[in-house]
């Protein structure tokens, strides 16, 4: 499974490209990321240090906290799938510019 694949396994959520700091904070570790991209079931970071691959983490920008897994990391950058698919109101209030299709 990619990065952007969708959850049920039918076609391939398309990402949209952002430059968004956020919080991501781990069972051991709060830090500053940047999302690189996102789709409305997965994330890709940078600047990920020190964090576990396959652990669970809350990634937090403004009101919006999401409960996400850490499913890859390489460097200092990582994958997140989001537990709940987002709600383009959430994405509207969170992601300013990020449209994703229905």
């Amino acid at each position: 499974m990619t990065a952007h694949s969708s959850v049920d396994g039918k076609g391939r959520a398309k990402p949209t490209r952002v430059l968004i700091s956020c919080e991501l904070f781990c069972p051991t570790c709060t830090q500053k990321v940047t999302v690189r991209d996102i789709s409305r079931t997965n994330a890709h970071i940078t600047g990920a240090r020190g964090i576990q691959s396959e652990c669970d983490a809350i990634l937090r920008r403004g009101s919006l906290f999401l409960a996400v897994r850490v499913t890859a990391i390489k460097a200092d950058e990582a994958t997140l799938k989001f537990y709940r698919q987002l709600s383009p109101d959430e994405i509207a209030r969170a992601l300013p510019g990020a449209q994703f299709p229905g």
